[in-house]
Order: structure tokens, then C-alpha cells, then sequence
């Protein structure tokens, strides 16, 4: 049996390597290694570090437990996005489509009303719109529905309303 072994089986933290050079030209370089008791045994080694101490570690504990305790917090930062890109698409299809309904109904072209009011409710909402379609069935006319969707991101709102002359 040698002096790192015992009765108990010897784990790999109770090993350290140490490199001879230190000691002169009369040792070869070559590392060794040896069990913390036998090193601990020899007086003209220096001071043996204390492998299995736990000094230190509380950084790197913060560090863990962080990453455990907002692992779960990250999807939920995209479920918000989508619900504020969502909420913006219906505020801005519904007053959009309400803006080009009175520019139809004060005699102008419903598109330039709807232009003119999706730049400042763009703003408002600070998001940038994706897709805008506005249709008449089956024209532009009094007595047609207009149809409105808006797309931010992913999100999709559709609004709709019947035209009719003032």
C-alpha cells in the first residue's frame, strides 16, 4: 500500500501535483503526485493549499443561484413583447380604421386619412408597424364595409366597420 492510500478509497480532491523544479537542478522536472497527508508530512515543502476549503466560492454561488432563479423569468420577457406588440396592433387598427372612416365620410381619400394617423400612432405607441391593408367591399362606397389589418411583429389585428354617407 502506498502513503496516499488507505482503507478508505482516495478521492481526487485529497491529490495535488506538485512540480520538482522548484527544488534545484538536481530533481528532475517532472510532476508527481502525492496525497495531501504526505505533503502536510514533509517540512521543507511549503504550506500545502487546502483543496476542499469552500473559501471563495460565494461569487461563484451568486452566480449559479442567478442563472437558477431568472431561468424562468426570460420566456416570460417574450410573452410581454408579444402581448405590448399586440395590444398596439388593435389600438392603432382600431383608431386607424376610425380615422379613414371619417376621412371617407368628410369627403377625402380614406388611405391618405389612414397614412396621415398611423405615422403619429406608430409614434405613440413607439412601435414600428410591419403591414397595413386596408380594403372596401366591394368599393369604396356608402353602404360597403372597410376592413383594416394592421401587423406588428407577429401580432395581427383586424378591424372592421360599414361605411356610410354624413
Amino acid at each position: 500500500m502506498t502513503p496516499c492510500q488507505s482503507s478508505r478509497t482516495t478521492k481526487s480532491r485529497d491529490l495535488v501535483q506538485r512540480d520538482w523544479s522548484v527544488f534545484g537542478s538536481g530533481v528532475k522536472s517532472r510532476p508527481w503526485v502525492f496525497c495531501r497527508d504526505s505533503i502536510a508530512s514533509m517540512s521543507r515543502l511549503r504550506q500545502p493549499v487546502n483543496i476542499c476549503s469552500d473559501r471563495g466560492s460565494s461569487p461563484l454561488e451568486v452566480v449559479a443561484w442567478s442563472v437558477v432563479l431568472l431561468a424562468p423569468i426570460t420566456p416570460m420577457l417574450g410573452i410581454y413583447q408579444q402581448l405590448s406588440d399586440q395590444l398596439a396592433a388593435e389600438s392603432i387598427a382600431r383608431h386607424g380604421l376610425r380615422a379613414a372612416v371619417f376621412g371617407f365620410q368628410s369627403g377625402g381619400d380614406p388611405k391618405q386619412a389612414l397614412d396621415a394617423a398611423l405615422l403619429t400612432l406608430s409614434q405613440s405607441w413607439n412601435k414600428e408597424v410591419s403591414s397595413v391593408n386596408l380594403q372596401c367591399t366591394p368599393n369604396c362606397t356608402a353602404g360597403s364595409m372597410m376592413h383594416l389589418e394592421v401587423r406588428i411583429n407577429r401580432a395581427t389585428a383586424i378591424q372592421s366597420a360599414g361605411l356610410q354617407e354624413q
